[in-house]
């Protein structure tokens, strides 16, 4: 993946330097860290008509015969079903969000509460706009109509807690085709990096606070620029998504029998550069959206995701320019 400096950035980073060159007398150091990543997943062939209705006989055997709206209604029951009931079996928190509930601040509150914890810790439902399928039979039972829409469905939000990268999100729509969309802390990664390098440092939230060797921790930030940043970002998808989220949907064996596999693509890459520094409270800077896009496909058959395609458009506010 590769990252171009725009004047859009320059001005950015100027304005970092005059505040930094403002505090010096309270500053150690510097760092420039990706804020936030921001990852859409989707089975690209289950979104258009045929490529659905092959994946579906792939499943079923060959077999169309319960293709229908019943039958898709109770594949996103099966998935509450069993989200529910192995919450409950494993004392995991399971949820019910409102569309004003901070999602991502209920699971940091429990993360304070329970700095302990590994895998997944909490698991949050909440409505929102997702790819359904809607089929119409004539009265003989053939397939007259299959047709994509945007409707309102549960999302199952899972918070995990991984090695690499801290704090993950997986949120995946509960009806097929099961769009996901994963969000990562570049802080967090840095963080798990510095522990694993040795470097000692005081974190408060994203912000770190107190670093006795801030050129080794910048070091360290720094990697997220760098090419293999799409490799790291693969490996952590592929760890958790299909055993861990995916699984409640189609279980493993269900999963290798339709050949239902995700590509990712990057749709939000901020980043902030943060001084190092002591006895100052933390200032939220602005967050520049990097105007780039990376499509990742890592095949679940490559060890370690290691056979990946990259692509790369322009993305504005959100939307993708080509």
């Amino acid at each position: 993946m590769s990252l171009k400096l725009t004047k859009r950035d320059c001005s950015v980073a100027t304005m970092a330097d005059q505040l930094s060159e403002l505090y010096q007398d309270l500053l150690t150091g510097s760092y420039d860290c990706v804020d936030r990543i921001v990852l859409n997943g989707n089975c690209s062939v289950c979104y258009s008509p045929g490529g659905f209705r092959s994946w579906w006989r792939q499943l079923h055997g060959g077999s169309e015969k319960e293709l229908d709206h019943a039958h898709l209604m109770r594949m996103a029951g099966r998935f509450s079903r069993r989200v529910h009931g192995y919450a409950k079996a494993n004392a995991i928190p399971i949820i019910d969000c409102g569309p004003d509930d901070r999602k991502h601040e209920i699971a940091e509150e429990h993360l304070e509460k329970n700095p302990s914890v590994r895998g997944l810790f909490m698991i949050l439902v909440a409505r929102a706009p997702a790819t359904v399928w809607e089929v119409r039979r004539s009265k003989q039972g053939i397939i007259q109509n299959l047709e994509s829409k945007r409707a309102f469905i549960n999302h199952y939000s899972f918070h995990i807690m991984d090695p690499d990268w801290g704090h993950i999100t997986f949120k995946l729509a509960g009806h097929p085709p099961f769009g996901a969309q994963i969000m990562l802390n570049g802080h967090e990664y840095v963080a798990c990096r510095a522990r694993i390098n040795g470097i000692p440092f005081t974190k408060e939230g994203n912000c770190f606070t107190i670093i006795d060797k801030p050129a080794d921790l910048a070091k360290v930030a720094d990697t997220l620029s760098d090419s293999r940043t799409i490799g790291r970002l693969s490996q952590a998808c592929e760890r958790w998504i299909y055993s861990a989220c995916l699984c409640f949907a189609l279980d493993l064996e269900e999963q290798q029998r339709s050949g239902f596999h995700y590509q990712y693509s990057v749709c939000l890459y901020q980043r902030r550069t943060r001084p190092p520094h002591r006895g100052c409270s933390p200032q939220r800077e602005g967050t520049p959206l990097w105007p780039f896009a990376g499509k990742v496909s890592a095949h679940r058959d490559s060890p370690e995701g290691n056979r990946q395609s990259v692509s790369k458009s322009c993305v504005r506010d959100g939307r993708r320019l080509h």
